[in-house]
């Protein structure tokens, strides 16, 4: 009897795992996107940066802009970053160069490098060195 009662449980927590994930998937696919879909998918960068001509300090925050787009920022590893994503809303914007940008003491300092956006049909991985002179 017991075993029968521990197994209704698992069941009913397998379930409502289920029934929650269903949920979640629902959400996600009613993002609106411009019509025909999206212009391109995303780039997504990692690699090294230095700052100064040395590696740059752990816990520094890192983005990158397409045109008027900012991308997520994401917090530095010393002298590596990863995932830091960005990517077109419009067709338009894939007519700007990928630009990045470095917070250090509340200063926001542009990176030497630039990328210029070339559409893809799949999600492009990129490793890259950015250089920044405070």
């Amino acid at each position: 009897m017991a075993q029968t009662f521990s197994k209704i449980i698992k069941l009913s927590i397998i379930f409502l795992l289920i029934l929650a994930c269903s949920e979640k998937q629902e959400e996600i696919n009613n993002i609106p996107l411009p019509p025909g879909g999206p212009p391109s998918f995303p780039y997504i960068f990692e690699g090294k940066f230095y700052l100064d001509g040395e590696p740059g300090r752990k816990g520094l925050h890192l983005y990158a802009k397409l045109g008027d787009l900012d991308s997520p920022i994401v917090v530095t590893d010393k002298g590596y970053f990863e995932n830091l994503i960005i990517g077109p809303k419009v067709p338009e914007d894939m007519l700007n160069v990928i630009e990045f940008y470095l917070i250090e003491n509340s200063l926001t300092i542009k990176s030497k490098k630039e990328i210029k956006f070339k559409k893809t049909n799949k999600p492009k991985f990129e490793i890259i060195e950015l250089e920044f002179d405070s």
